[in-house]
């Protein structure tokens, strides 16, 4: 979120900083992987909005910078997802289609649907290219006079009594009018100043690679598939060169810890999943060719956190499905940081919803919708 904020703000005139603690990129926090999944499909029409203006915006970066930041290759959608994803789309106009057995087969052949599942296709599906898109916008961001600092980290922020925001990094102090906050699970080592700690949840997303029919150069959909309350859901991408990623949609926060490079791996978890690729994608044949873990950050309502509290402006909780509404979102926190008020559908950002300062029980392994 962090870098599109950085971006729009420089381009609007202002004098900008950009910092990152391990560096951009980097596979510390949600972002530093190659590709993630990219969809309009939501329950929620207003995130279903949302995601449009982000393609919007991604179609814009690629426009002005010659770097490829979204590849269409549609998205499957198997099971209990249809119903309601398909009630948004007509809502808000978005071209969708129903499949049958035969013609889901066709578009994924390594899948083989069972009776009576539901299935739908919708073309505006992909992938994000994450890499590129942070680039994309460090590059635009120095073009308009941003100072980019990698390998920088902000150890606190206090504010100022006159105003604004003064910020203690590990080399030296920024006085700013506004500081915006993108950092992910460490967002409440530096709120402490301005009285405000959110129910944050971080932990870790597993994915494992798989090889069909197809090799390396594929062209199938992503993928999200949820056969009913007793399974975990699926989502899965293209990844040419690796293979085909596959996940199941849920976190572990018990296998964080903030500091600790490497993420550990859940074997168990691993074989899970392969046993249930086994079953409904029985085509990819090879595999997992590798396993790997990323960073997610959970909130009680599953629900980002986009909002100003003084002259600080916050983006966190990437529920594991953030990056693709990433040029977005950059673009609400820079309206924040300069004092405009966002529409409607951010209400349900706010960092004093109701539903961010009750008692909200979880399971150590939590469902996100990915």
């Amino acid at each position: 979120m962090g870098a599109p904020a950085a971006q729009v703000l420089a381009e609007r005139g202002h004098a900008v900083t950009l910092l990152d603690r391990y560096g951009v990129p980097n596979l510390q926090g949600g972002s530093g992987f190659g590709l993630r999944s990219f969809r309009l499909s939501h329950h929620d029409r207003a995130d279903v909005r949302l995601a449009l203006r982000a393609l919007e915006l991604y179609l814009d970066l690629e426009r002005r910078t010659g770097r490829t930041l979204y590849t269409r290759r549609g998205i499957l959608h198997i099971g209990t997802v249809v119903e309601p994803m398909s009630r948004a789309f007509a809502a808000e106009n978005v071209p969708y289609r129903d499949l049958d057995g035969r013609e889901a087969r066709s578009i994924f052949p390594e899948f083989r649907p069972r009776p009576g599942q539901p299935v739908m296709f919708q073309p505006d599906g992909g992938v994000n290219h994450c890499v590129d898109l942070l680039l994309a916008c460090c590059e635009l961001a120095t073009r308009r006079g941003a100072e980019v600092s990698p390998r920088e980290r902000v150890i606190a922020l206090t504010p100022l009594a006159a105003g604004g925001v003064r910020v203690f990094t590990d080399r030296r102090r920024i006085d700013a009018d506004v500081a915006v906050l993108a950092i992910g699970p460490w967002t409440n080592e530096l709120l402490a100043p301005i009285g405000l700690q959110l129910p944050l949840e971080p932990g870790l997303a597993q994915v494992s690679y798989f090889r069909g029919a197809f090799g390396d150069d594929t062209d199938r959909p992503s993928l999200m598939e949820r056969t009913g309350v007793s399974e975990d859901a699926l989502y899965g991408l293209i990844t040419p060169g690796i293979g085909y990623k596959v996940g199941f949609a849920t976190v572990d926060r018990t296998r964080f810890f903030a500091d600790l490079r490497a993420r550990p791996l859940d074997m168990a978890l691993e074989q899970a999943l392969v046993r249930r690729v086994r079953r409904d994608f029985p085509g990819f044949h090879t595999g997992p060719l590798q396993t790997e873990c990323g960073v997610v950050t959970l909130t009680p309502d599953d629900r980002f956190v986009i909002d100003r509290r003084g002259d600080v402006v916050i983006g966190a909780g990437c529920m594991g499905h953030a990056f693709k509404m990433a040029p977005a979102i950059g673009e609400a926190l820079a309206d924040l940081a300069e004092g405009r008020r966002l529409g409607s559908d951010f209400e349900r950002f706010r960092s004093d919803r109701p539903s961010l300062t009750g008692d909200v029980a979880r399971s150590d392994r939590l469902a996100v919708e990915v």
